[in-house]
């Protein structure tokens, strides 16, 4: 680190004096200021990549298979690090692991740096860095692992119940080749991809010739391509901004649309509010040379454009970092999609334990209108005000899954009483 400081310092005063003799001095001071961006921007980039690329496996040869949990769509993984077993979600579109605080604090680490960390909202923080001596997954060893320490007490306003202590990046994920099978609920992770089977009909992306960072799918919608992060720490099916989203409209406005009109979001650093989430419905969908049929895609204000689980959970999910490849190896058809809802969104904020409200859509409103945040206090005969942790827990997993498939319910906000019913928004 020492002797990059050196290097970038010494470039600088050398391109000032060289700079020096131009004869203009507001072209002078122009390119010395352009240099200097220039090469402050390498020597970050420099050390992000360092950070990033940094580590080692043991033993160098392996191969071992092991079972994962799942909730909301999202894998969690065990890995043991000073003795302790700790949850982590397996993102590959992290591009740094992240530890929480309190998972931190435990741990015989060093700080090496501090770095903003972006969420998927596009919010970015400044957080502590530190190496991992050694985190064990299924017996295989990642030895001097960097990673970010952030606040995630907030995330468990979603997580509730199932305690997530960090995030598996993607700089731990390249030290090995990846199998998910989303069937079997097993992860198999290797130094050889003559252990991965798949069979022929399976489909090859390229990811980048990068050896460090995220990766992403060319993906064309209504004749615009853009590039999707491959994001396994994202459960839904396609994310977009709404900048992607007024260019598609651009070029053909006639597809089906849906939106709420101010929605309540999570990400790594909590809760937070977007300007609207708009969904279309696109009758054909390109992913390389994969065409899908009437799927629909969410787009938010300033919002990460990423690829997710409920894509993925369609095949064999086979990651080769060695030779940059995502190999997809079909196991369902993915059908036709719809949007079938009631006129609100309703979400478990497990920090005041309520019920509320985060969002109503545009084309299916409640009258009056009832605002984001409103406690619910009864779903149909269901009492919600007063739930303990697992209680509301074990509400949201089960009872509502159930009662989200009635076709109307009879909510109780301070608002009154107030009948809520099902309405196909998208899809034929």
């Amino acid at each position: 680190m020492r002797r990059d400081a050196y290097l970038c310092n010494y470039l600088i005063v050398n391109l000032k004096q060289k700079f020096s003799n131009t004869k203009s001095k507001k072209m002078r001071n122009f390119f010395y200021l352009m240099i200097i961006f220039v090469l402050f921007q390498s020597c970050f980039m420099s050390k992000t990549v360092r950070l990033a690329k940094k580590g080692s496996v043991a033993p160098k040869s392996f191969s071992k298979e092991l079972h994962f949990d799942t909730y909301h769509d999202l894998i969690i993984v065990d890995v043991v690090i000073d003795g302790q077993t700790f949850h982590l979600i397996y993102d590959t579109g992290a591009f740094m692991t992240v530890f929480d605080t309190q998972m931190a604090s435990q741990l015989q680490v060093k700080a090496v740096s501090n770095k903003k960390a972006r969420s998927s909202s596009g919010k970015a923080k400044k957080q502590q860095i530190i190496e991992v001596p050694e985190i064990e997954i299924g017996g295989i060893k990642f030895k001097d692992i960097n990673a970010f320490v952030v606040d995630l007490s907030k995330i468990q306003k979603v997580f509730g119940c199932v305690q997530v202590d960090g995030i598996i990046g993607n700089n731990l994920m390249r030290k090995a080749n990846w199998q998910i099978d989303y069937q079997k609920k097993t992860l198999k992770l290797t130094d050889d991809m003559n252990n991965l089977k798949v069979s022929d009909k399976v489909i090859s992306y390229h990811l980048g010739k990068r050896k460090w960072g995220n990766s992403a799918f060319p993906i064309e919608i209504n004749g615009v391509t853009k590039y999707f992060t491959f994001d396994t720490g994202y459960s839904g099916f396609l994310q977009s901004n709404l900048s992607f989203y007024n260019k598609i409209r651009k070029k053909d406005s006639t597809f089906q649309k849906a939106s709420i009109g101010t929605d309540l979001g999570f990400d790594l650093y909590g809760d937070y509010t977007t300007k609207g989430t708009y969904y279309g419905y696109f009758p054909n969908l390109t992913v390389g040379d994969m065409t899908m049929k009437d799927q629909i895609v969410v787009f938010k204000d300033q919002a990460s454009t990423l690829i997710g689980e409920e894509f993925f959970q369609n095949f064999v999910l086979t990651i080769d970092w060695d030779n940059h490849r995502a190999l997809l190896d079909p196991v369902k058809e993915i059908l036709p999609d719809s949007l079938d809802d009631f006129q609100l969104s309703i979400y478990p904020d497990y920090s005041d334990l309520m019920l509320k409200v985060s969002g109503s859509w545009k084309e299916h409103s409640v009258v009056p209108s009832i605002p984001n945040g409103t406690q619910i206090l009864k779903v149909n005969e269901f009492d919600v005000s007063h739930l303990k942790k697992e209680e509301l827990c074990h509400f949201w997993d089960v009872t509502w899954k159930d009662m989200k498939k009635s076709s109307s319910l009879l909510i109780q906000t301070e608002f009154g009483p107030t009948t809520l019913t099902k309405k196909r928004l998208l899809g034929h």
